[in-house]
């Protein structure tokens, strides 16, 4: 249940970025769709649910998030394929999927590289984290670190990443 909170802050912190709370009236009514490899029950998804609720009531409903779980639209990289045509919104990719561009994010499915969460923040809020993020633009892509770190980053890299008033991918 801890990384279900992890994951809802995360993709609040997306949610501020998007919805402010002065510019509630001037939100236009828009449909995301976001993709998880991951299936609906599973913490991943839950997260999601809270996180398209989160983001309703601070839209005044006009902003609705609908989850594809289970790779319905694909998966990781036919997802983050979409992201970058522009015919899907919002995906949690596996950070798995950047090693071909990036092979530093490889370290990041190191199994039991972090002993805890204090751990991760420590890690990923540091030095690395901004190594990390720093390599995002240079390859012409604007999305923030996935599930994982955004997770353990605990929100810290969407608002690091310099996206207000850019759309998230």
């Amino acid at each position: 249940m801890r990384h279900v909170k992890f994951v809802a802050v995360a993709l609040a912190a997306v949610a501020a970025i998007v919805i402010s709370a002065n510019a509630h009236a001037q939100v236009k009514d828009r449909k995301i769709k976001l993709g998880i490899g991951l299936t609906e029950d599973h913490p991943q998804g839950l997260a999601v649910k809270k996180f398209a609720e989160i983001v309703s009531a601070k839209s005044g409903g006009k902003i609705k998030i609908k989850l594809y779980a289970a790779g319905a639209l694909g998966n990781d990289l036919t997802m983050v394929s979409a992201l970058q045509g522009g015919t899907q919104e919002m995906a949690i990719p596996d950070t798995a999927i950047m090693v071909g561009q990036f092979r530093e994010f490889g370290a990041l499915n190191f199994p039991f590289l972090f002993n805890n969460e204090k751990e991760a923040d420590a890690l990923l809020d540091g030095p690395i984290g901004d190594r990390l993020l720093a390599k995002l633009p240079a390859a012409g892509r604007d999305e923030t670190l996935t599930t994982q770190a955004a997770s353990a980053a605990r929100g810290r890299v969407l608002a690091d990443a310099g996206l207000a008033g850019s759309p998230v991918r």
